[in-house]
């Protein structure tokens, strides 16, 4: 490998006649670096072919070749060398250094890598070192050429906090600076081919006026040439004053190698200004702004990714809230902190509110949430799609509509999930904001995790809205804490006053534990200021520095006011480009001498004012729609004869730098800017423009460019409507357009905006409109009550559905208003209203409804219909559809029979069986449809309870379940929550196992949240509960559940499924550790008061059973009335009472007792019969407890080992347990205290995994008992 020559002398020899350096330098074996002598490579670079048509590489290489060398000059001085100033002078020669260079030299371009530099005397050598993160990703899009070393390694190195020689005398200095200077203009010169002859120097060079001395004088060029001014070969204005400024010693070494580093790290703007300005000239000069680069704020984002950090690793959200004035900066924070978490997997969502489009805040919202849906198809495998896809699609099943319906982008994901067929609309399954917030928390259930978090930005919160803040706020606060979401939200702090709903945004994350921080933006330090005028400038820092200090004074340190302030002051002619100095020139004096506002916005209105009339006007109609304008918006001004040449008036705009342009539309640089063109706008004008551009659209928009602009258009219109609408024609056109926005403003689940659609449709009906617009009026009065109960407003729903009652001509025009009004009023807890409405319409509709019916009665009905289903072939399940008359009566007969079960009107069962038996009898008689399979399900949970027919019943309720799937399948509707609850809550466990069918309890009730259906929710989350205790469900898993479900209790005000929650939440308490909640006494006499007592005495059974309290058990099972034969309450009642009837049995002797415990054997092989899953280890287990009675030891064996393999291969871990408990009792008994020994053990795992530490303790002071017996025997 070639080395330097240690003798300066020397090098000269060597540089006589430099060759190409592929020739001149053997190739080396290894990529080991080689080491050029500065002259010799200072001419090999100026021979390089390629470097001679790459100026701009060479101009850097060399530049950090310079920076290299005073790197060394510096640390000479601080290091062991200790060298003096004279030291240092004398080493100021071309001749004492070298480059060290790397690379394998094989292609004619290959110029060498620099990676360091040697200096001879002292003995010195620097390495460069470069980031991993050298990119113009990192240093923003103007910068196409990034420098690379950024960081050295000097060695030998700076001593730190060592006795250097005494400080340089000033004239050492000065001299020292002079001698580096001239070297750095030997290196730049050297090579340069853009040499002017000599004497070319123009008059006016800012060296003119330098010194008394002519600067050429003060140097001599190393091969004895004339001075040539490093402007007159192009190079920069920064690096020609550098090196000026060096040569006159009016620059330290120190301020020399920051101003190199600079250059280094963003040459874009202080080396290679020259070829973008040579093709300029002083009048279109203008300022290089980097509005993509943030300047400080270096804690802001520390605080931003170390929060993202803690999210991804904790896998719970938190909650950022950035407050600060316009122009502060908010924005551009975080916009720079995205590339960090995309890196990290993570995926990154923004959106933004607009001051226009306030009014349609909900939308930004769910466009956030779609977004992610685009975001995650773009960053995941085809594996890790699949498996999205197949969560989503089991979290919300046949469902799946209603995510659809909120989120469409969500198609992206399961695309095998779109719907087959166009369906009418269904109220049944209307969407509302509470359960857009639940479907929203499923959705980040299944999208957001540890490996792949959410960091979602929301800006300019001022312009939200409560509803948008709330869902947002429930997605956050999800109370199974599934979600990992790193929620940013900024905000204008005096723009947001007490009563903002933001306050109370940040009331609900505090009341649900959500780390929440605040971080206020102020204005830039003079510091930050003064690098991002050096960057709009080109000039060094320190070459500004005056103008930056008093930008700072005037503007507080407001990015915006800054950059607009200096940009007015270039407008003005108050500062100038030069091209004789290559630099911007000012006058500081008069500057200051000038009366400017101290508005950002004045600045920029005035800017604007200056623009052509035409370019002003494209500016007004692009601020009216907002922040920004969609292409689509665009091309239909462009079709009106008012607003043609709008798109070349707007391309004019984008050259001012006033919007951007992309290929989705034109956006404003910023809110500001959008302000003073909005402000342009005669106040008095405002509504009439709005209106005027709005009309444009509509009469110029058809088909599918008007659902694209739908919302727009009517937002503009409805800035005049309905004051100065005198065309009765014009006034109906706008309420239907008002109208179609309103249904698809409801279909993006933006409820409040689209209320405020219908209501402006309402108000632009004529006086006569139940006349001579009754259609449309029938259509919007049915839809407002819709938004309007959706938005919380019962009132007004109530209303609108009240009109449509008072008005309509006939019955069926009223009909869906009818069965809307009585769904509001179940719903608003007011069901004995809601069941009188729909009775008294079925009677309308011509069914005789009893006020009761007897016993005999109810029996010819059932006998009825089971002969009809003997009758029909086994395709009755593919039979036709009801027609419309008849569907409509079943739907009634339907609500009507879910109000009945339901409603807390249990005083009169018998109309429950008969709207049940007469949903089935039109069924089999005129067709099915979607509430045929409640009938059939409610039918067979008859048959099952009150008849005791489990053949039958069991028969009817799989009909009913096959329809539910028909149509299901058919329509992509959701499936109606009440099947699932009077199915899976009072048939299923049958026939299927407690831990399927309380799977399906656990759908079903998300289900019901999802379409806002929370009654019914809330009653399928309470029969999943009793399934899953009976399917033996980790106990604590299943407390944290009833935990869940009590908080949506009282978010949603559900006493009734509150009570009940609470007696199970104190039941599995006490099974865990003897109890944590005690059930009030209020609770308990609100459940006495509403006739389910039972219940009561069902929970004091189970607790006096597992705490081993026979005697308190069979008191309390005999009290109970929950025994029935479908009514699993009661099953799990009657086993728990056998099991403790035997053990009584053991201790007296009791007629009753022995009854008990017979009828409850016989009461469970017959269940077995149908359910072995569910009930066969149940039968064992009470003949095996028999057997031991009678003391039959190996039958009972056998039963146990029998009830204990049933148990374990039904995943019931807890009657594992009991089974395993009860056998080991047995074996005690028999004296055979080894094999009891063996099953308290695996009683003890079985408790242990059902988590209960009651029932561990127990059978740990059986084992300690025993094997003290075993050890003393």
């Amino acid at each position: 490998m070639p080395l330097i020559n240690q003798h300066p002398t020397n090098h000269s020899s060597k540089t006589a006649h430099p060759q190409p350096l592929k020739s001149r330098v053997p190739a080396p074996q290894h990529q080991d670096d080689i080491f050029v002598p500065l002259r010799q490579w200072m001419e090999i670079e100026s021979k390089d072919e390629y470097l001679m048509q790459e100026q701009n590489e060479l101009i850097l290489r060399k530049t950090t070749v310079a920076y290299g060398i005073i790197e060394l000059l510096q640390s000479a001085h601080r290091s062991v060398h200790n060298a003096t100033a004279k030291d240092l002078q004398r080493a100021c020669d071309v001749d004492n250094f070298a480059v060290r260079i790397s690379g394998e030299f094989i292609e004619e371009n290959d110029i060498g890598r620099i990676e360091g530099v040697e200096m001879i005397s002292p003995p010195s050598s620097l390495r460069m070192i470069t980031p991993y993160f050298s990119s113009s990703e990192f240093f923003g899009e103007d910068s196409k050429l990034v420098g690379d070393y950024l960081e050295v390694e000097v060695t030998p190195p700076s001593l730190e906090n060592t006795v250097i020689s005494a400080k340089m005398a000033s004239a050492d200095e000065k001299m020292l600076c002079h001698l580096v200077g001239a070297l750095l203009y030997d290196l730049f010169i050297k090579g340069n081919h853009h040499l002017p002859k000599v004497g070319s120097r123009r008059k006016g060079d800012a060296n003119d006026s330098n010194g008394d001395e002519p600067l050429q004088k003060k140097i001599k060029v190393s091969d004895g040439g004339s001075y040539v001014s490093l402007l007159d070969v192009g190079l920069s204005s920064s690096l020609h004053l550098l090196v000026e400024n060096l040569i006159e010693g009016d620059c330290s070494l120190e301020t020399a190698s920051k101003d190199l580093h600079l250059l280094i790290l963003d040459p874009a703007s202080f080396l290679f200004e020259r070829n973008s300005l040579e093709k300029s000239n002083e009048a279109t000069a203008s300022l290089r702004v980097k509005r993509s680069k943030l300047y400080g704020r270096e804690e802001e984002i520390s605080l931003i990714t170390d929060t993202f950090c803690r999210v991804t690793s904790s896998g719970e959200s938190e909650v950022l809230l950035i407050g600060g004035f316009s122009g502060s900066g908010k924005s551009r924070l975080v916009e720079s902190v995205c590339p960090y978490v995309d890196v990290a997997d993570g995926i990154v969502v923004s959106q933004k509110f607009d001051e226009i489009k306030r009014a349609n805040p909900l939308l930004v919202v769910t466009s956030a949430f779609n977004e992610i849906c685009i975001l995650i198809k773009e960053k995941s495998s085809d594996e890790e799609l699949h498996a999205i896809s197949k969560q989503l699609i089991s979290v919300f099943g046949t469902n799946f509509s209603i995510l659809s319906q909120a989120l469409p982008n969500i198609m992206l994901l399961c695309p095998d999930s779109a719907p087959k067929s166009t369906v009418k609309h269904d109220q049944d399954n209307e969407i509302n904001s509470i359960s857009l917030s639940f479907v929203l928390q499923l959705f980040m259930r299944v999208i957001s995790s540890k490996e792949k978090p959410v960091m979602m930005f929301l800006d300019d919160l001022q312009w939200t809205d409560v509803i948008s803040l709330s869902i947002i706020a429930d997605v956050l606060t999800d109370m199974k804490g599934s979600s990992c979401l790193f929620f940013i939200g900024s905000y204008r702090n005096n723009e947001v006053l007490p009563d903002h709903p933001l306050f109370e945004f940040v009331g609900k994350l505090t009341s649900g534990g959500v780390p929440l921080k605040k971080l206020h933006l102020d204005g830039m330090n003079s510091n930050e200021l003064s690098s991002m005028i050096s960057d709009s400038l080109c000039m060094l820092p320190r070459h500004c520095k005056d103008l930056s200090d008093m930008l700072h004074e005037k503007t507080n340190g407001s990015p915006l006011f800054a950059i607009e302030f200096l940009r007015s002051l270039v407008d003005r002619n108050m500062m100038k480009f030069s091209f004789e100095k290559r630099c911007w020139t000012y006058d500081l004096t008069q500057i200051r001498s000038e009366t400017v506002t101290d508005n950002v916005l004045h600045l920029l209105t005035i800017k604007i004012m200056s623009l052509p009339d035409n370019i002003q006007q494209a500016l007004k109609v692009a601020s009216s729609f907002g922040i920004f304008l969609d292409n689509t918006l665009v091309e239909c001004l462009s079709n009106s004869a008012k607003y043609s040449d709008i798109e070349r008036n707007l391309r004019h705009a984008v050259s001012g730098g006033y919007i951007e342009d992309n290929e989705s539309g034109y956006k404003f640089v910023h809110d500001k800017v959008r302000e003073a063109a909005y402000g342009l706008i005669n106040e008095d004008e405002l509504d009439q423009f709005h209106f005027n551009i709005g009309v444009e659209l509509l009469s110029c928009s058809t088909g599918q460019k008007m659902g694209a602009i739908m919302f727009p258009m009517a937002d503009q219109i409805n800035h005049r409507v309905p004051s100065l609408i005198e065309s009765v024609d014009l006034r109906i056109d706008i309420a239907s357009l008002n109208f179609k926005a309103g249904k698809k403003a409801m279909a993006h689940s933006d409820f409040a905006k689209a209320k405020s659609y219908l209501d402006t449709a309402k108000s632009l009906l004529p006086e006569d409109h139940w006349v001579s617009q009754y259609r449309l009026s029938i259509r919007l009065f049915l839809s407002l009550g819709n938004a309007a109960y959706s938005c919380g407003d019962k009132g007004g729903a109530e209303a609108a559905l009240s009109a449509i009652i008072i008005h309509g001509r006939t019955l069926d025009d009223k009909l869906d208003a009818y069965y809307f009004m009585n769904a509001i009023l179940f719903l608003s807890r007011e069901p004995e209203r809601a069941l009188k409405g729909s009775l008294d319409i079925l009677s309308k509709l011509g069914e005789n409804i009893p006020t009761s019916v007897k016993s005999n009665e109810i029996l010819d009905m059932v006998g009825r219909i089971q002969n009809k289903i003997k009758e029909k072939d086994d395709d009755f399940l593919n039979a036709k559809e009801a027609d419309n008359k008849n569907f409509t009566l079943m739907q009634f007969l339907c609500q009507a029979s879910a109000l009945t079960q339901f409603g807390q009107n249990r005083q009169n069962p018998s109309i429950f069986v008969f709207l049940s038996c007469r949903l089935v009898d039109i069924s089999l008689d005129h067709g099915l449809c979607k509430y045929s399979a409640n009938g059939f399900a409610c039918l067979a949970f008859l048959l099952i309870g009150k008849f005791k027919n489990m053949q039958d019943g069991i028969k009817f309720g799989k009909i009913g379940l096959a329809l539910q799937k028909r149509f299901d399948e058919s329509s992509q509707l959701c499936r109606l929550p009440s099947f699932n609850l009077c199915y899976y809550g009072l048939i299923a466990h049958v026939t299927e196992s407690f831990q399927s069918v309380a799977e399906q309890l656990r759908r079903g009730m998300d289900i019901g949240m999802s379409i806002g259906d929370t009654a019914i929710a809330l009653l399928n989350g309470l029969h999943f509960i009793q399934k899953a205790f009976a399917g033996g469900k980790n106990l604590s898993v299943l407390l944290n559940d009833i935990e869940y479900q009590l908080k949506l209790c009282d978010l949603h005000n559900h006493s009734g499924s509150k009570a009940f929650l609470s007696l199970f939440q104190q039941t599995i308490s006490q099974i865990i550790n003897k109890g944590e909640y005690v059930t009030s006494t209020e609770v308990l006499d609100d459940i006495a008061g509403a006739g389910y007592q039972d219940v009561v005495f069902f929970h004091r059974t189970i607790q006096s059973f597992w705490s081993g309290h026979n005697d308190r058990c069979h008191y309390f099972a005999v009290k109970s009335s929950c025994s029935g034969a479908s009514k699993l309450l009661g099953i799990i009642a009657e086993f728990y009472h056998g099991l403790s009837a035997l053990q009584i049995l053991r201790k007296k002797k009791s007629s009753e007792l022995k009854w008990i415990a017979k009828n409850s054997l016989a009461r469970f092989k017959e269940l077995a019969t149908f359910s072995a899953c569910n009930y066969q280890n149940k039968a064992q287990l009470l003949q095996a407890e028999h057997f031991s009675l009678e003391e039959k030891d190996q039958g009972a064996r056998d039963a146990y080992a029998a009830a204990i393999e049933a148990s374990r291969a039904s995943n019931l871990v807890h009657e594992t347990g009991l089974a395993c408990e009860l056998a080991g009792c047995h074996c005690e008994r028999f004296g055979d205290q080894k094999s009891a020994l063996n099953f308290y053990l695996q009683a003890k795992q079985c408790y242990d995994d059902w988590g209960s530490q009651m029932k561990m303790d127990s059978m740990e002071c059986f084992i300690a008992r025993l094997s003290a017996d075993i050890e003393i025997q």
